[in-house]
């Protein structure tokens, strides 16, 4: 048999995500493209979209899918955004500065009732505002559980 012949055939009979990738490039290896298989047990599909989208989120998919651009960015609307994250920027290292100042005091003795307070509504506030940034939310919690613990 023709070894092109036969290559075709192969790649006739093998999964769609690697045939469709030997088709495109049949002399230069290629990887296979990122895939997440969920196996549906007694017809709970429920459970197999809870799995499916923890296992996207764990595995960055999730956030690769959210980046991707559908559209063209102009210029104007390019510098927009970055003003808008530097200002958020900004706004977090404010906050963080805030937080540190009342952490110290917390530390040293010094913290008061109203400085718990102001420490809990800091926290939600930038919550609300940076809820994509994971880091801080996850500081914040930390820090304002120990302050609150004593």
């Amino acid at each position: 048999m023709n070894p092109a012949a036969a290559r075709n055939a192969w790649s006739v009979l093998k999964r769609p995500s690697q045939g469709v990738a030997e088709s495109v490039s049949q002399h230069h290896r290629q990887e296979q493209v990122r895939g997440i298989r969920v196996k549906v047990l007694n017809g709970n599909l429920e459970w197999g979209l809870t799995f499916m989208q923890r296992k996207m989120q764990s595995s960055g998919i999730e956030r690769m899918i959210k980046q991707e651009q559908t559209h063209h960015i102009k210029n104007s609307e390019k510098r927009v955004l970055a003003r808008k994250n530097l200002e958020r920027k900004l706004k977090s290292q404010d906050v963080a500065r805030k937080l540190k100042a009342i952490l110290v005091k917390k530390v040293r003795g010094l913290c008061d009732h109203s400085s718990r307070f102001l420490m809990a509504h800091m926290c939600f506030l930038f919550w609300n505002s940076m809820a994509d940034t994971a880091l801080f939310s996850s500081g914040c919690l930390a820090a304002s559980t120990a302050l609150f613990r004593h």
